[in-house]
């Protein structure tokens, strides 16, 4: 039977794969949006007339890498309130807390926006302008 330290470690092992990824992904979006601004190919060109859509997915792509920061800055200053308690332990009702809880969850909305506003941008171009 499955004890709450195995629960406690798969979501340790879930989060950290999924912030993992977020920043792979908002990195992508980042170099997907450079790739398209800097180019003047006639792709690139065709690809800047989605200007939304490019947009979406750098703007996206480095607010999830801001969050990303964010997240880590928020839990430094968590745990080192937590460390500086008898008790050890998180206040559920600070800031620096719902900040990180918030930016988790931020860069992952932002990278969903992004990839989704990607996925767009490739159908669109592919099969809707022939």
């Amino acid at each position: 039977m499955l004890e709450r330290e195995d629960f406690l470690q798969d979501k340790k092992s879930l989060s950290a794969t999924i912030s993992d990824l977020c920043r792979y992904i908002a990195f992508g979006l980042l170099v997907a949006f450079y790739t398209i601004s800097a180019d003047n190919s006639s792709f690139s060109t065709h690809l800047k007339t989605y200007g939304v859509l490019v947009f979406l997915i750098g703007f996206c792509g480095a607010m999830a890498i801001l969050c990303d920061y964010l997240q880590y800055v928020f839990g430094l200053i968590t745990v080192e309130k937590a460390l500086a308690t008898k008790v050890y332990e998180y206040d559920d009702a600070s800031g620096a807390y719902w900040g990180r809880q918030a930016a988790f969850e931020a860069k992952q909305v932002f990278v969903g926006v992004g990839a989704i506003s990607m996925v767009l941008m490739v159908l669109v171009a592919t099969f809707l302008t022939r």
